[in-house]
């Protein structure tokens, strides 16, 4: 009685094991795919691109966001503060862009065990969403708070 018990506790436990498995190992390989996508960078645009890397240079450094000017609440700060938590761990921004993708996605996957019963209904919605070829494209590579902040599946105005 009691390894019959044993047993289905351990069947119940390998798909789940096989599940984070998969979610991290798909995040890995994502990341690499990623991170090895040229990411442009357009440092003239000092209203967006070159106003987020300074003021994340200024929030690395420790220096809130730098000098008050007409431009520094122009933005909010969180993307320059995500651009700041980069820096700090030392990852580049493509990478520090693919795990925080590959960590809203694994999250999303996991909460729908909640409401799934089984296993492949969340491995087909993490695998969709994690691949969706949107983040592979040129108005995700490139450093802005949409590819971290917006939802390219959105249709319209927010």
């Amino acid at each position: 009685m009691d390894t019959s018990l044993q047993a289905r506790g351990i069947r119940q436990t390998l798909p789940s094991a096989a599940f984070h498995i998969y979610i991290g190992l798909s995040v890995l390989f994502y990341a690499m795919v990623y991170t090895s996508a040229p990411m442009a960078i357009v440092t003239t645009a000092v209203h967006d691109d070159g106003l987020y890397m300074s003021l994340g240079q200024y929030l690395a450094n420790g220096q809130w966001l730098g000098p008050f000017g007409q431009f520094t609440l122009m933005k909010g700060p969180g993307y320059p503060a995500f651009l700041a938590f980069a820096s700090w761990i030392g990852i580049p921004v493509s990478l520090a862009h693919a795990l925080f993708h590959g960590a809203a996605v694994s999250f999303a996957a996991l909460r729908s065990r909640r409401f799934i019963a089984g296993y492949l209904v969340p491995v087909v919605l993490f695998t969709l969403l994690l691949w969706h070829p949107i983040f592979l494209t040129s108005p995700f590579l490139r450093v802005t708070p949409d590819v971290v902040l917006v939802c390219p599946l959105r249709s319209g105005p927010p």
